[in-house]
Parts: C-alpha cells; structure tokens; sequence
C-alpha cells in the first residue's frame, strides 16, 4: 500500500463503513467501480468548478493537422465532458493563434469564408472550425482539453515499472514483471497507459502504442513503446484508461473516501450512520476547499506606487 493508491483507499472507505470483512456485497472490484463513479461524479465536477486548471496538463494537449476543405474533427474520448479548454491555430512555423467559442446560431452572420479559420463551434464529440480552412498546408489545430481521470484498479491488475532501459531515440523501454494478474497489458492490447505513482499522479503517456514485449526471464519482461516519455522507476504500467491511483490532488482523496462510504452504508439500510459520513464529508469539503483555493497565493495582487497611473490595480504577475 503506497500513498495516494487504490489500497490506501479502500483501507480508508472500510474503516468508515466498519462492514464485516467477509461479506461479499462490496469486494474490492465492486467497491473500486463505485469509487470510480463517485470519482466522476463528484469529485471531478467539484474540482472542475473551482477553476484551478486540474487534469489540464500536457497529456490532455493535442494537436491535429488541418486538411484542406475539412473542417470537422474530433474531440478525445478521454476529455472530461468533451470539453474544451482552449485552442490555437498554429501555423506552418508553430507560431499560434487563439481560437474564439463561437455559438451555431451567430457564426454565419460574421465569420467571413477567407479560408483561415478564426473560431470554433462544438458539436457533439467534434468541433467545426470556421471558416473552413483552406490553403493551410502544413497547419495545424492545437487543442486543450480536461483529460478526464482514468478508471480506479487494483494495483495488481498493472505492472510497476523497475527498469529504465535504453532503446533507440524515439522509443522509451521499461523492464516490469508480468504475472497472472496483469497478463492482459501484453495480450495484444496495442496501446497503454503510463501512470506517475506519486502526486499528483498524472498520466506520464495516455494510449502508448507498445510495439513489442520482450521476455527477459521469468516473469520479467521489456516492454518498448514508440515515442520518448519521461518515465521514472515505480511508474505503474496499466490498461488504456485504467490506474491504481486517484489521479487528483491528494488532499481530496479523503473525501471521495467519505463519499463512497456514505453509499454503501446507505444501501446496507444504515441511513444513520450514512447521514453522520455526508455531514463529515461536507465539513471536511469547506476546509479541504482552501488548500486549493487559490492555487497561485500572488494571483490578482496590486501593485503601484502612491503617485503611478497603474495604481488602480493590474495583477502583479504581469
């Protein structure tokens, strides 16, 4: 059991609900799914809403070549809510442009059709750009989502990477051990995901293609993926969308922990003991809410002297 990992969490949710050991209504796989709901949600949109740039790191950034005439493209299956952040138009050189939101009902009465497209409107699981492009070769679209938290397993069920080891450039090869319980990451899956095992445990690689899986003895195997990632010792190697760590900042998993427990005691028929562990829970929300609140302490300060024409107060951080 390490910090911040599913063991830690179902330890934390058993010793809320104080349930026998043996029963069998809420086993570790059963209890993990209804963390991973809760986790969806509650706990995402409760951080969503706080605006404080969580899940919107490097791995939920991706860009697509524009093609000429084209100007429909799809949005990720693993952004939160198909939403997107921001975007940029880059151009041949990398130089960026922001992309404005515009709404379906508007766009035609302003856009002009000049080919470079100057916003977007969403639609669905894809976003339309306008104008269309044209005469963009070699452009690209670069787009921001919120890289919705994976699926909560048991860390049996993926393999810690133990071994760095050197490959060709543009490849990145790790040394795991492979056993009864995670055969499937090397079952012809194609793609998986790599998974920082300390906080805030981001995703260091979603939907890695593994190209081959070398059986170096034992259970002891290389497995290679193309592309370069910044891979450490004691990352976890899991199934596409999957993680034995709660990918949020660690001071909330006490909460999804309360959370969960208030369930499962209120569908045991216990409504006292469940309404004791949702008040906890929202005690514990407002407090755990200032650790996060802001995340950046000198956003938004004032500075000046007594006698500047700035004095009215621009932040500090410009």
């Amino acid at each position: 059991m390490a910090q911040g990992d599913t063991a830690a969490l179902l330890k934390s949710i058993r010793g809320h609900t104080q349930l026998p050991t043996a029963q069998i209504t809420f086993d570790n796989a059963t209890t993990l799914e209804i963390a991973t709901e809760e986790l969806y949600s509650y706990l995402l949109p409760t951080l969503l809403q706080e605006r404080q740039e969580f899940w919107t790191g490097a791995q939920g950034r991706y860009t697509i070549a524009l093609q000429e005439g084209v100007g429909v493209y799809p949005i990720r299956p693993r952004a939160a809510g198909m939403k997107i952040r921001s975007a940029r138009l880059l151009d041949i050189v990398g130089t960026p442009t922001p992309l404005a939101t515009y709404e379906l009902e508007d766009v035609n009465k302003w856009v002009q059709d000049s080919g470079y497209p100057s916003g977007l409107v969403l639609e669905g699981g894809s976003f339309r750009l306008f104008p269309t492009p044209r005469g963009l070769a070699g452009w690209s679209v670069e787009v921001q989502t919120y890289l919705r938290p994976a699926a909560l397993v048991e860390s049996i069920r993926c393999a810690v990477v133990n071994n760095i080891l050197p490959v060709p450039a543009g490849q990145t090869s790790v040394q795991v051990l492979i056993n009864a319980d995670n055969m499937d990451l090397i079952s012809g899956v194609g793609t998986l995901d790599i998974v920082r095992s300390t906080p805030p445990f981001e995703g260091v690689a979603v939907n890695a293609a593994l190209t081959d899986a070398i059986n170096m003895g034992g259970s002891s195997y290389q497995l290679i993926f193309a592309g370069t990632f910044d891979v450490a010792e004691g990352d976890y190697v899991c199934l596409p969308d999957t993680a034995p760590v709660v990918q949020a900042p660690l001071e909330w998993h006490p909460l999804l922990a309360l959370k969960v427990a208030a369930r499962q005691l209120a569908s045991v028929g216990d409504t006292e003991m469940a309404s004791v562990k949702a008040a906890e829970l929202k005690e514990k929300e407002a407090k755990v809410g200032i650790v996060i609140r802001p995340r950046r302490e000198d956003a938004g300060r004032k500075v000046g002297n007594g006698t500047s024409k700035w004095r009215s107060g621009w932040p500090s951080t410009w």
